[in-house]
C-alpha cells in the first residue's frame, strides 16, 4: 500500500536575504515492503540554499546529490561545448557552477542540517579542488570516488577522453557500512545516464544503492538538494531511507512524482 500526499504551503526563511518568502510545494510518498520500515518520501519545489536554510540543524543523516556542473572541450571537437543547464540554486548560471563550492554557503548548510558530517556529492573535475580544500580546512575526512566511462563522448580533440566523472565523500566518525562488493573504490558502467529519462544528467538508481549500502543504515533521513530525475529518492524507497527531495524546475518535480509512484506501484506487485 502507499499514500501520495501533495500539499502546498508557504515558509518564511528568516535567515534569507530580506525575508523572502518562500513557496514550496511538497509530495510526500509512503510504501509498505516486507521486512523494510516504511519510507517517507518529500518533493520540495525550490530553490535549494533558501530551502535549506529552513531546516533545524542536525535534521538529517546524510547528504546524498548530483549539483549541475559545466562540462566542455576545447577546439570544439564533435561535442563542441556541453551545457547542463538543470541547476538548483537560483544564483548558479551557465558557466558560474563552480560558484556553488567556491563560497563555501551550500556545504556549510549540508554541514549544518546533517547529524555528523557524511555528504556525497558527484562533480566534475574542476569542482573536486573547491570541496577538498572546504574538507582539509574544516578538518574533514574524505574519499574520492571516480566513475569510468566505457562509452563516453567523442569529443577528446587532443586531450585526454571525457571518461570520467567524479564522486567526493565527506565524512567524520563514520564506518563505511556494505560489503566487499558495495566498497570498491571505482564504478564502471557505459555512461552513467538512464537513457530512458528525460533529465541531462540522470544517475542509475542502481548506483545511488550500492552508495547508500556503505554511508546509510535504514530508516535514516537522507537529504538531496538538487534532486533532478529523483534516483535518489527511488533508490531510498529500495533502501528503506525517509528521503527529502528539493527541485527548483517544476518540470522535473512532476516528473519524480510520476518516477516514484510507477516505482512504488511496481515495488508493491513485485516486493524485493
Amino acid at each position: 500500500m502507499f499514500l501520495i500526499i501533495a500539499v502546498a504551503v508557504s515558509i518564511s526563511g528568516t535567515q534569507s536575504r530580506a525575508m523572502r518568502t518562500l513557496s514550496v510545494v511538497v509530495a510526500a510518498a509512503r510504501i509498505s515492503m516486507l521486512g523494510v520500515a516504511m519510507a517517507e518520501i518529500k518533493i520540495i519545489q525550490g530553490d535549494c540554499l533558501e530551502v535549506m536554510k529552513t531546516f533545524e540543524d542536525n535534521q538529517f543523516d546524510l547528504v546524498l546529490t548530483d549539483p549541475p556542473y559545466q562540462f566542455e572541450t576545447k577546439g570544439g571537437g564533435i561535442a563542441g561545448k556541453r551545457e547542463y543547464l538543470h541547476t538548483g540554486c537560483k544564483n548558479i548560471g551557465v558557466g558560474k557552477d563552480y560558484d556553488l563550492f567556491g563560497s563555501g554557503d551550500f556545504l556549510n548548510e549540508c554541514v549544518r542540517v546533517v547529524k555528523k558530517p557524511n555528504i556525497f556529492i558527484f562533480c566534475s573535475k574542476a569542482q573536486i579542488f573547491k570541496i577538498l580544500w572546504y574538507a582539509e580546512r574544516n578538518n574533514i575526512n574524505y574519499e574520492i570516488i571516480p566513475f569510468c566511462k566505457s562509452a563516453p563522448l567523442p569529443c577528446s580533440n587532443n586531450q585526454w577522453l571525457p571518461d570520467r566523472e567524479w564522486g567526493i565523500h565527506l565524512y567524520k566518525n563514520l564506518s563505511v557500512y556494505g560489503n566487499y562488493y558495495t566498497k570498491q573504490g571505482f564504478f564502471f558502467d557505459g555512461n552513467f545516464k538512464d537513457e530512458n529519462i528525460d533529465h541531462p544528467t540522470p544517475k542509475p538508481v542502481y548506483i545511488i544503492k550500492k552508495l547508500l549500502a556503505n554511508i546509510a543504515e535504514a530508516n535514516q533521513e537522507v537529504l538531496d538538494p538538487f534532486a533532478g530525475s529523483g534516483s535518489t529518492g527511488i533508490a531510498c524507497n529500495h533502501m528503506g531511507n525517509n528521503c527529502t527531495l528539493i527541485e527548483i524546475n517544476p518540470k522535473y518535480c512532476d516528473q519524480i512524482r510520476k518516477r516514484i509512484q510507477e516505482e512504488q506501484d511496481k515495488m508493491a506487485l513485485f516486493p524485493d
